[in-house]
């Protein structure tokens, strides 16, 4: 809640906004990230898949965006 309240503080043009604004929205590859860890494929098949790092897939699969993601994709297969 702080870092929020942090946030509302910063000018709309401010760096520290625009970092925030980037930080907090997933990305086209993001998705596709999230959609290809969902069937079950491997951080090392990803990667090989879209071009990336191991590492990086993993970061981005780890982070609270993709992992509430992932949550929401989980709820709604269960409930088909």
């Amino acid at each position: 809640m702080k870092r929020f309240q942090i946030f509302l503080d910063f000018p709309r043009g401010s760096l520290y906004h625009r970092y925030m604004s980037y930080t907090s929205i997933l990305r086209p590859k993001h998705h596709e990230l999230i959609n290809l860890h969902f069937l079950g494929r491997t951080y090392k098949s990803i990667a090989e898949t879209v071009g990336m790092s191991p590492s990086a897939v993993y970061c981005i699969i780890n982070s609270p965006l993709a992992q509430a993601e992932l949550a929401r994709m989980q709820a709604q297969a269960k409930d088909v």
